[in-house]
């Protein structure tokens, strides 16, 4: 991922969206919570849950550490879920102007 782009992350599910109550997408970097998104924010297709992050969010990323990704899923019938941790390359731009 590169700071200040939109990246779209895609996370296949071995469920249908329509069994998801709520779900919270974490991104992290050296151990901190950088930001949330929540089920309003994301988009989902058959078997995916998709997250597009803004140039404004990108750019909260303090460093070029690895950062970290996890889901938590709470289904409909009660049942609560996470993933493992992603960990994905984080590479720095020159420039830290959001461009509009």
């Amino acid at each position: 991922m590169i700071r200040g782009t939109t990246p779209t992350h895609t996370f296949k599910m071995p469920f249908s969206p329509e069994n998801i109550k709520d779900i919270i997408v974490t991104y992290a970097q050296r151990g901190k919570v950088i930001f949330e998104k929540r089920t309003d924010e994301c988009s989902f297709t058959d078997d995916s849950v998709i997250v597009r992050l803004t140039q404004e969010e990108t750019f909260l990323f303090p460093s070029s550490d690895d950062v970290y990704i996890q889901l938590r899923v709470l289904l409909q019938d009660g049942s609560a879920l996470a993933s493992c941790k992603y960990s994905v390359p984080l590479f720095d731009v020159l420039n830290d102007e959001v461009m509009t």
